[in-house]
């Protein structure tokens, strides 16, 4: 068995039009940033998403999950989302 060595960043929610809520990176920091973050933030930014990260390390990651593992969200698949 194998598993990811940081959360994977698209296993977030997506809160709303422009809020993504992603798993904190943990990636390497190199001149105060955490590289990993950044690459992500600046991805969903250009999106026109703002990003939050919530640590789900011990919670999600460790047993192979992350954020979406453990929401109960409810999402409105009536819509022909792939032509937003």
């Amino acid at each position: 068995m194998t598993s990811a060595y940081v959360p994977g960043a698209v296993n977030g929610i997506l809160l709303g039009r422009d809020r993504y809520l992603a798993p904190r990176q943990w990636g390497p920091v190199i001149g105060g940033k955490d590289i990993f973050t950044a690459a992500v933030s600046r991805a969903y930014t250009r999106e026109g998403l703002k990003v939050s990260y919530i640590d789900d390390w011990d919670t999600y990651h460790l047993g192979m999950g992350e954020v979406h593992c453990g929401t109960n969200t409810l999402r409105d698949t009536s819509g022909a989302w792939w032509r937003h």
